[in-house]
């Protein structure tokens, strides 16, 4: 903290994984797919071609957990969200779905209690198959998740120092600008920070 406590989000690069949450992918696609890729792997695996093994070993992107993650240096989430209906959760995906939203929040919840002067960003994008209640279920498990450690828009960027202080030490960026027009606890992910590596 001596070295960046001074220092902003803005001036700070931080170490962060893209497509975060895909460690773990089922044999599901999630919403969202160009519809003609979709049938074409359906119809594969009809006729006995083992598309769902090769697309999930495709779609990984990462090997440890958000905790795991968080125990060797990340920092910042890149997560792909998508509303799978047929559980009624939010999930994670790189064209297959993984896991719930909600076990990845958690880990991160998990470090940042455990180390109390750790500041972490998490991007929620995509927002497949959702609706406009699917997204306010988001981001009140977003909110309730992070309870008492979200750092607010009013506050701009602050110090990490400061950020440390108030215990305000998590950043959510969110896709959907008309949720986190009325969301004080949500950022804009458009403008608010550059992450060059993330889509």
């Amino acid at each position: 903290l001596p070295r960046i406590g001074n220092s902003t989000l803005l001036e700070l690069t931080l170490p962060g994984t893209h497509d975060s949450g895909a460690y773990h992918l089922d044999a599901e696609l999630a919403p969202g797919n160009d519809p003609k890729l979709d049938e074409l792997i359906q119809i594969a695996h009809d006729f006995g071609v083992p598309t769902f093994a090769l697309v999930r070993q495709w779609a990984l992107a990462q090997n440890e957990t958000f905790y795991e993650q968080m125990m060797g240096g990340i920092r910042y989430f890149d997560v792909h969200a998508c509303w799978d209906a047929k559980s009624a959760q939010w999930r994670t995906l790189h064209m297959i779905m993984g896991n719930p939203i909600q076990t990845l929040l958690s880990d991160i919840r998990r470090f940042i209690d455990e180390q109390p002067t750790e500041v972490v960003v998490v991007e929620v994008s995509h927002l497949a198959g959702s609706d406009a209640t699917s997204r306010a279920q988001l981001v009140s498990m977003i909110e309730t998740t992070f309870s008492g450690r979200l750092l607010p828009r009013a506050a701009g960027f602050i110090s990490i120092a400061q950020m440390v202080a108030t215990q305000q030490r998590v950043m959510v960026l969110f896709e959907d600008d008309s949720l986190v027009a009325t969301h004080p606890l949500l950022w804009s992910q458009g403008g608010t920070t550059e992450g060059s590596y993330t889509n």
